[in-house]
């Protein structure tokens, strides 16, 4: 079953009636039925429409749904994530612990039980659905609540928690957030055609992490969305995470 929810232009609000654990969450762009599992695909009108959102259980449910939604060919085929998420891990409580969190010594929990010792990765699906999850430490994944106005300037922690299997956290060989920032900034600095838009040469950088950047280049990778201090998005930067290469850069249409 699918269900239909908003976007706004940087803020991700996500408010849904099934576990997040057990559906995917795509984009859907504005003027034709395809669907973007990442948000800074390079089909980058999804910046500008402000879509509509939905969440599929399945690539069955996706196709068979009467909207007669695709699939993107870019960002669709490259997810779930691979080791890089494997670092994610929830919580439970081994002695008959029916939530999942993601603070081993959540405040809700009665401190005779605490740390919690069981776990369970967040790529392991079957577990997972065994599961609710806490409605104190891990309100992003909870089935009734909202994600919040997390927006693409948030933690590489937050983002991956957003959108799990496609935002993740970088592997031990990966350059850190900090050092791809200073790269992506140190970019945008020399690149004359992008510095016109900015007002007073000011602008924001805002660091995103992907297991596999793109079918082209399906290495572990970074990417930076350069925006106007007003968050108006000016660039997409695609970035090697083990060497810092900036390999793509792709300038949107003014707005």
């Amino acid at each position: 079953m699918k269900y239909r929810i908003s976007r706004l232009l940087i803020c991700l609000i996500l408010v849904s009636t099934v576990s997040a654990a057990s559906a995917d969450l795509y984009f859907i762009e504005k003027g034709g039925p395809t669907l973007h599992r990442d948000p800074l695909c390079e089909s980058w009108a999804i910046l500008q429409s402000s879509p509509e959102t939905v969440l599929f259980n399945t690539f069955e449910e996706l196709y068979a749904a009467p909207e007669g939604y695709l699939p993107c060919q870019k960002c669709c085929t490259l997810y779930p994530s691979m080791e890089a998420a494997d670092s994610l891990v929830y919580y439970y409580n081994p002695d008959g612990g029916k939530l999942l969190h993601v603070d081993p010594n959540c405040a809700s929990v009665s401190k005779a039980y605490l740390p919690l010792k069981g776990t369970v990765g967040a790529d392991d699906s079957a577990s997972l659905s065994k599961f609710g999850f806490c409605p104190v430490c891990a309100h992003s994944q909870t089935a009734t609540a909202s994600l919040g106005a997390l927006s693409y300037f948030d933690t590489l922690e937050q983002k991956a928690a957003l959108l799990p299997g496609v935002w993740t956290l970088p592997s031990s060989r990966a350059l850190s957030e900090q050092r791809v920032y200073d790269i992506a900034k140190a970019y945008v600095e020399n690149q004359p055609k992008m510095m016109k838009r900015f007002s007073n040469g000011l602008f924001t950088v805002g660091v995103m992490h992907y297991d596999v950047g793109s079918q082209a280049h399906p290495t572990e990778a970074y990417k930076a969305l350069i925006t106007t201090v007003l968050a108006a998005p000016v660039a997409i930067l695609s970035l090697d995470a083990l060497t810092g290469e900036v390999y793509s850069a792709l300038l949107l249409d003014a707005q």
